[in-house]
């Protein structure tokens, strides 16, 4: 008879960056050569709250109905980018046709001023080696991938209907 198989004993998870004392921060930053230290520089799951990481999961729409400064924009922006960057895990598919992402906002002028350029918005806060063209006359936005994200606003509903 085999001896009962001991379970590993459980690590704590590791800490993320915002949680380290500066000194700890320093080493772990001066160990990291350019690419990791660029691609830290645009991971969102180590600079943001647990609550602000969306992730992909079976319902079709995500609602943050949150206070003034809690990260709605950033968590938006970086949502969507998380799609754009990961289209075939999350549309299921290869076929570009099927990469379309809505991006709605109340006005037009909030959608650009905040959404794309603001300080958290997706044109802000993308990765400059994967950031998208934005085609202002037809208010899209096109990965180098080639997923493809439409503006609109409720100023226009009509838009949105199929």
């Amino acid at each position: 008879m085999a001896a009962p198989s001991q379970a590993a004993p459980a690590r704590p998870p590791r800490r993320r960056l915002w949680e380290l004392a500066d000194r700890e921060l320093e080493q772990f930053l001066a160990a990291l050569d350019d690419e990791e230290a660029h691609a830290l520089l645009y991971d969102w799951r180590e600079w943001g709250r647990s609550e602000q990481v969306w992730s992909p999961g079976p319902e079709k729409y995500t609602l943050y109905s949150c206070g003034r400064g809690w990260g709605k924009t950033r968590t938006g922006a970086e949502s969507v980018r998380w799609v754009a960057e990961h289209p075939r895990e999350y549309f299921g598919t290869d076929d570009k046709a099927k990469w379309r992402i809505g991006i709605i906002g109340r006005t037009a002028g909030d959608v650009r001023r905040t959404m794309l350029y603001g300080p958290s918005g997706i044109m802000t806060i993308s990765d400059p080696l994967f950031v998208p063209v934005h085609n202002k006359s037809e208010g899209t936005l096109t990965w180098p991938n080639g997923v493809v994200a439409t503006t609109y606003s409720a100023e226009e509903p009509e838009q949105l209907r199929c």
